[in-house]
């Protein structure tokens, strides 16, 4: 998974990921599960648009031209706009030109309103439940559900019994769902798994919380195929595993990190190598 835009709120985020799916690309919030949580969470974490390492520069091109649209928009408002008032303020007109300056712009903004005012009238609207679940009867709350209206929109688990949150799943209703997951119990989120039609689609890891996911696992039809491990420096795979039918098949390594996988070997069905399969350097 790569960050291909850092969002001042949930909201401008769900609207970048809205946008992004408009072009056929898939994108997920990292970071929208800040408030509603249990316990404490690390405010400081910024919320962040996350995509397929293969959709990166299809994503960053889309909101390049996104951008440059914005500002383009911009540009004819003011010239159009001041070329109105010089028309309406020469003597000697006869009739005032029509303003027709940042019609555009304009739109835009009126349909941006419009918009902003019917998400906040329905969230503001739709009631919201959160139910508390302690499936071991021991008073403490192992899981929260939140609900708007009958949609389950959040899970938030509390896997070890320390009463802080190592689970969040967004969306569950909706077969795509994003689970972030804190599976050495310290407090970050390092883990990201992304559903497609209720299966693994993919999980991502990000181990020293720099932004940059060192492994990466990928799946079809829920079942795991590879797992790669990327170098920060420049995102390239230095060591890979394939395997087949969820079992290991193959290991790929780069071990001088030139850009070649130059050490391949072989397993059996019991996650032995096969000695002759194995290629040296």
């Amino acid at each position: 998974m790569k960050t291909v835009y850092r969002a001042a709120s949930p909201l401008d985020a769900q609207l970048v990921v809205d946008w992004l799916a408009a072009e056929g690309i898939d994108a997920h919030v990292q970071g929208n599960y800040l408030s509603g949580a249990i316990g404490e969470l690390p405010i400081g974490e910024m919320v962040r648009v996350w995509v397929a390492d293969d959709d990166e520069a299809a994503a960053r091109a889309c909101l390049a031209e996104r951008e440059a649209q914005n500002s383009a928009e911009g540009d004819d408002w003011d010239e159009a706009d001041v070329e109105a008032e010089v028309t309406e303020a020469s003597p000697g007109s006869a009739t005032a030109a029509p303003v027709v300056s940042g019609g555009r712009g304009w739109i835009g903004l009126a349909v941006g309103l419009l918009l902003g005012a019917g998400l906040t009238y329905w969230r503001m609207h739709v009631p919201v439940q959160v139910d508390e679940l302690d499936y071991d009867h021991n008073n403490l709350v192992d899981s929260r559900e939140t609900y708007e209206g009958e949609v389950l929109k959040k899970i938030v688990d509390d896997r070890n019994g320390d009463s802080k949150p190592d689970q969040i799943t967004l969306n569950p209703w909706s077969g795509a769902a994003e689970v972030q997951v804190d599976d050495d119990f310290d407090g970050r989120f390092e883990g990201v798994m992304i559903y497609k039609k209720n299966l693994l689609n993919s999980y991502a890891v990000d181990d020293d919380g720099d932004g940059f996911f060192e492994q990466r696992s990928d799946y079809v039809d829920g079942v795991i195929w590879r797992d790669q491990y990327l170098d920060p420096r420049d995102s390239s795979v230095f060591k890979q595993r394939l395997y087949v039918h969820g079992v290991l098949d193959t290991e790929e390594m780069d071990r001088d990190r030139d850009g070649t996988l130059e050490i391949k070997r072989k397993f059996d069905r019991i996650g032995e190598v096969i000695p002759s399969d194995t290629v040296a350097p």
